[in-house]
């Protein structure tokens, strides 16, 4: 006899047949009900895998979860470049000196650190009393004469302290109150020999230009002229080629130097002019200075090589990347070093930024080389290497070595970018011809770097 199983199947498959099979002989051959469960199974067509292998329901969310951790952890991009603290000292005639400070004096005074939101720091300095926001002005001047520290033949001197710019159109057209200028004065001790200079830690690498103008007939208005800070320029100073007062302050530019945080410069010898830096120092410090733009200051360029690097588990698309990432930026750098292209910084950042998000949105999209992504990253390095000679522009370029100085920082940013292709592989080489490699590390760390890269977009265009 039949169970019941077998004569419900029976039944159900005969429905099915339309009455063509007995039951008999389906119990003794189920081919037909076999026959029956293929061909339904052919009628769906197949989707294929995804490419980030998640279910449908589960992307919004985790879409949602990265950009909320992107812009919690990603810090705002700044108002100003206060990577360097811009220090010019300046020997008058007369046998006065001058050193001019750029530093975010909001911030410091507060004691908060300098990429702190400009209007926060200017809100809570609005809402101080007259009497309160004097006694943070003194306390800031004391601050000053703690954590730097002027010497002449090794002896401190204390300066006079101002803030030149307080309450002033300079200081509000760059959302603070005090202004980014601590202005140091004071007179030459008669029997000084030399002079050095020093800031604490707590400042970012000093900068200093030394300007010599003593034995110079340079008026008044011209010297005011020459040494006004400009805040729109990457350098800071009046850079109109142009211009006669720019023309002079760079033939007067004795001696420039880039210190660490803590280090003492060296000596300045107000008797004699310094002699120029050797060949092999310019080498050793426009190298480190181009290897640390990259690591750690860097952190858009990591992001942009770090997305090149996640497009595949190759290395062929990666060298083809790179390659072409490395002779555009080179291109322009010198280019804009000798003055032969110029972009606004205000254009140049926000393009940076978006050209991160282009580049690992495309991750997501797809894990193949296409023929247009080089020509893509070679069009991203054209920016990118505008981006580098800003900051070149910042350090300044040796008399008689422009051309070493120019190699040196551009092979330090070459190896700040192997660096980091280096740290990749070293962090995430083990995995990559995993199954399981794009879905779970690729995808999601290129789409946490494109939310990055959007959000510093709209802060440089909307809230610069």
């Amino acid at each position: 006899m039949l169970g019941r199983s077998t004569v419900a199947r029976t039944l159900l498959t005969g429905k099915i047949l339309s009455g063509r099979s007995s039951a008999l002989e389906l119990a003794e051959n189920p081919l037909p009900k076999l026959a029956v469960r293929t061909t339904r199974y052919r009628t769906v067509p197949s989707r294929g895998p995804r490419p980030w292998n998640l279910p449908r329901y589960c992307f919004l969310p985790a879409a949602t979860m990265i950009t909320i951790f992107a812009l919690l952890v990603v810090p705002r991009a700044t108002a100003h470049d206060l990577s360097f603290t811009r220090t010019t000292v300046v020997l008058l005639p007369g046998g006065d000196f001058r050193i001019d400070m750029q530093v975010d004096l909001d911030a410091l005074a507060l004691g908060m650190p300098q990429d702190t939101d400009d209007l926060q720091l200017m809100g809570t300095l609005d809402t101080m009393s007259e009497a309160e926001l004097n006694q943070t002005i003194d306390d800031l001047r004391q601050t000053f004469l703690r954590r730097v520290r002027i010497r002449f033949d090794n002896e401190v001197f204390l300066p006079k302290i101002t803030f030149p710019d307080q309450n002033t159109v300079a200081a509000r057209s760059t959302n603070t109150m005090l202004g980014l200028t601590a202005r140091m004065t004071g007179l030459i001790p008669t029997e000084a020999t030399n002079l050095s200079l020093q800031a604490s830690r707590a400042f970012p690498p000093l900068h200093i230009s030394f300007v010599d103008v003593r034995g110079h007939e340079v008026g008044t208005d011209l010297l005011n002229e020459m040494l006004r800070f400009d805040y729109g320029t990457t350098s800071g100073f009046d850079e109109n080629p142009k211009s006669f007062a720019s023309d002079q302050l760079g033939n007067l530019v004795t001696l420039r130097q880039i210190l660490e945080r803590g280090d003492r410069s060296e000596v300045y010898d107000l008797d004699k002019p310094p002699p120029p830096p050797s060949r092999l120092n310019v080498i050793a410090q426009y190298l480190y200075l181009g290897f640390e733009h990259i690591l750690p200051l860097g952190l858009d360029h990591m992001l942009f090589v770090l997305s090149l690097f996640l497009l595949n588990t190759s290395w062929r698309p990666l060298l083809a990347q790179v390659t072409a990432f490395t002779a555009a930026h080179t291109f322009t750098l010198g280019l804009s070093t000798y003055g032969v292209v110029s972009l606004s910084p205000s254009l140049v950042e926000p393009l940076i930024t978006l050209s991160i998000a282009w580049v690992a949105f495309e991750n997501v999209i797809t894990g193949e080389l296409k023929p247009w992504r080089p020509a893509v990253v070679f069009g991203f390095g054209l920016l990118h290497g505008l981006g580098f000679a800003g900051v070149l522009a910042q350090l300044g370029l040796p008399p008689g070595e422009y051309l070493t100085a120019l190699l040196s920082f551009n092979a330090g940013v070459e190896l700040g970018q192997l660096a980091v292709i280096l740290a990749a592989f070293l962090a995430l080489g083990v995995f990559r011809h995993r199954d399981w490699y794009r879905p779970r590390i690729s995808v999601p760390l290129s789409l946490t770097i494109g939310v990055i890269g959007l959000y510093w977009t709209i802060t440089r265009v909307f809230f610069p």
